[in-house]
């Protein structure tokens, strides 16, 4: 977590090609919700947190958030960067398990931005976390989580299709199932890549920065993993 933080706090973002499903994922359940700011992330093949964009969120609240630590005392961090077993998980819920003062510390601070609530949306592949979704409550209308839970778990059984759906047919959901179904590890999966876009391993070397030697060890324990005794039989079973 404290590295995909420094990310977000140094202004890093690593570009998926999802960030325009990102978007209008967010107007979606803007226009059909209470909910007033959201943010979007996915998890990776490394089961590293990725940042697809946010809606609504004022700067002053970002800059408070990283730059004044918030984001230490959040009891709802660990479940934006972990996933959860529950597809919605309340602050309420996660304020359990902090201290008072830390608790007491954060609704200061949301409530000093008129926010009245926040939850944390969880979507999962195969009993994987494959991302989430941060939604907050602001103004005079006291918006929370117990009054639209139920509208809530409708809009997260429609946006799970969805994110699914496009993940899979994504370069890194095919990247998250070599890993899930053959073992590989992410510097095997990136070798793997460069075999598939037709380079050869001196050209597959120079790209990640590796020995040749080491990409030949990296191929030998990718045809092991997928049962394969060469690089024609590699691509063929990788790309199924």
């Amino acid at each position: 977590m404290l590295q995909v933080e420094a990310q977000w706090q140094s202004g890093i973002r690593r570009q998926t090609g999802l960030e325009g499903f990102a978007s209008e994922t967010m107007r979606f359940l803007t226009e059909l919700s209470p909910v007033s700011w959201v943010t979007m992330h996915l998890f990776d093949e490394t089961a590293r947190r990725v940042w697809l964009g946010s809606r609504g969120f004022p700067t002053a609240f970002r800059t408070m958030y990283y730059e004044g630590q918030m984001w230490r005392i959040d009891p709802l961090a660990t479940t934006r960067s972990c996933g959860s077993g529950r597809s919605l998980t309340g602050l309420q819920a996660q304020e359990s398990r902090c201290s008072q003062p830390q608790v007491q510390a954060y609704r200061a601070f949301l409530h000093s931005f008129g926010v009245t609530d926040a939850a944390e949306l969880v979507f999962v592949h195969d009993g994987e976390p494959i991302g989430g979704m941060s939604v907050l409550w602001t103004g005079p209308s006291g918006g929370s989580l117990s009054r639209d839970q139920e509208l809530l778990t409708h809009l997260h059984r429609y946006i799970q299709l969805n994110f699914d759906s496009t993940v899979r047919n994504h370069a890194i959901g095919w990247r998250k199932s070599l890993v899930r179904e053959f073992g590989l590890t992410a510097r095997e999966v990136e070798v793997v890549e460069g075999v598939c876009a037709g380079r050869s391993n001196h050209e597959v070397a120079e790209g990640l920065n590796i020995s040749l030697a080491t990409v030949k060890t990296h191929l030998l324990h990718v045809f092991a993993k997928l049962q394969v005794s060469n690089r024609a039989a590699l691509v063929r079973r990788a790309l199924q």
